[in-house]
């Protein structure tokens, strides 16, 4: 709370100052809507809007869960057989230099509108960071503790289940972390060109110039930003009050 105590009260500083300019009328709300205007669209249009949040927080969710699993699942067969991680991690680096809002036309035309095109939008976003960080974990972990499993005569497995993967978890959490970020920017993609959720309610709100439509949208998405980190922050730490992962 300490931590972020300046920042709320820088936010609740210029929220108010904005709205003692809007009410004196020397704010031009057309341009960035005070917080009572953005309040009273939210509450008119509650229904709509909720509705585009759920779907959003849902698909965010699912694409973060998603990317996890292929991410984590091929960075332990690229750890396990380094051809295969020659012969495919490059055109995974390769496909992150492709800016999502040119593939997701694609997706929409070899996937049809709909979820599905979202989450495959989400999860080509958001598996990247996962694959590479869980890589580098499972890669740097240190050669004297594996010469140890050696010694011991511990098979792959073991060594990637007691060893491995314990001592790469700060690595793997770093990637999980960003790709949550990633994977609601994915959506919102996704959203755009396959309708629903809170991208499209963008789209339509900038079509009708509903300024204060998009900036609800905005407060919507950084919400549901914050719930994931933070998601994740708890669980982070149950996790490292069970194991402290000092490997």
């Amino acid at each position: 709370m300490k931590q972020f105590l300046p920042t709320f009260i820088l936010v609740v500083v210029m929220t108010a100052f904005v709205e003692i300019l809007n009410s004196m009328g020397s704010w031009d709300a057309q341009l960035i809507p005070p917080a009572s205007t953005i309040l009273g669209t939210i509450i008119e249009n509650k229904d709509s809007f909720f509705s585009a949040f759920w779907d959003t927080l849902k698909l965010s969710a699912q694409s973060l869960l998603l990317s996890f699993a292929l991410g984590f699942t091929l960075a332990i067969v690229f750890s396990l057989n380094d051809w295969v991680k020659r012969a495919v991690f490059p055109l995974a680096i390769f496909f992150q230099t492709v800016p999502i809002i040119a593939i997701a036309p694609l997706l929409v035309i070899y996937l049809g509108y709909g979820p599905q095109t979202i989450l495959a939008s989400a999860v080509f976003v958001s598996i990247f960071p996962i694959l590479a960080n869980t890589l580098v974990g499972l890669d740097t972990i240190n050669k004297n503790l594996l010469e140890l499993f050696k010694v011991y005569k511990r098979s792959p497995l073991q060594t990637l289940i007691y060893l491995k993967i314990p001592g790469s978890y700060h690595f793997i959490f770093s990637g999980l972390k960003i790709s949550s970020g990633l994977a609601v920017i994915g959506v919102v993609a996704g959203e755009f060109v396959a309708g629903g959720g809170l991208g499209s309610l963008i789209d339509t709100s900038r079509t009708q110039q509903r300024i204060d439509l998009v900036f609800a949208a905005l407060i919507g998405l950084a919400f549901i930003g914050l719930w994931q980190i933070m998601l994740l922050n708890v669980i982070n730490s149950l996790i490292t009050r069970w194991r402290p992962f000092k490997l």
